[in-house]
C-alpha cells in the first residue's frame, strides 16, 4: 500500500515484512488451521495472522499520525490542539516509528 502524502517512515518497507504479509494472504477462508500451518513456533500460520494484524495496524496508525503531524494542510489543526494533546500525538508518531523500524527488522517481534 502506497501513502497518499510523503511519509519517509514508511517508504521502505523490508522483504522480511513483505513476505509475511504475503504468507498471510496466502491463507485461505476456513475457520479452522491443518496441522501443517500449525507447525514451528514463531512462524506458523497463525502467528503469521497475528503479525500480520500488527504491523498492519502499526502501518495504518503511523499513516494517520504522520498525515496529522507532517502535512501541511493539517498544520493549523494540529497548532490548534491543546499542548498537552498535541505531545501526546507526537509521543505516539515517535512510538509507532520505532514500532514500524522493529518490524521490519523481526515482523514477529511482538509475539512472545
Amino acid at each position: 500500500k502506497k501513502s497518499k502524502f510523503h511519509c519517509p517512515e514508511l517508504e521502505n518497507i523490508s522483504n522480511e515484512l513483505m513476505n509475511t504479509a504475503l504468507k498471510a494472504k496466502s491463507m485461505g477462508t476456513s475457520l479452522w488451521f491443518t496441522p501443517e500451518e500449525l507447525k514451528g513456533d514463531k512462524n506458523d500460520m497463525l502467528s503469521t495472522l497475528i503479525a500480520c494484524g500488527q504491523f498492519s495496524a502499526c502501518f495504518n496508525l503511523l499513516e494517520y499520525t504522520c498525515k496529522i503531524v507532517s502535512d501541511p494542510s493539517k498544520k493549523d489543526e494540529f497548532d490548534a490542539y491543546p499542548d498537552d494533546l498535541r505531545q501526546d500525538i507526537l509521543n505516539l508518531h515517535k512510538k509507532l516509528i520505532k514500532d514500524w523500524e522493529a518490524f521490519n527488522k523481526d515482523p514477529y517481534f511482538m509475539l512472545p
